[in-house]
């Protein structure tokens, strides 16, 4: 667990900076994020599922409403 947070810290380090987004996805992202790693610790398959799910779709959402178009 502890070796996944900084790659996914990094992932979306690079992404945001090259669509220029953090402003439009870094809160939403961690609270995404929060929800996610409690459900991984709790080693509830089906919150982990859900949670990642939704927070797919509201990313396009966010991305899509913010002119980028569909992912």
């Amino acid at each position: 667990m502890e070796q996944l947070l900084p790659i996914i810290h990094n992932a979306l380090h690079e992404t945001w900076a090259a669509l220029d987004v953090e402003a439009l996805l870094a809160q939403p992202t961690l609270q995404d994020n929060e929800l996610l790693m409690g459900f991984l610790q709790q080693r509830d398959e089906e919150g982990v599922r859900h949670t990642m799910a939704a927070h797919i779709r509201r990313t396009i959402n966010l991305l899509d409403q913010a002119g980028f178009g569909s992912v």
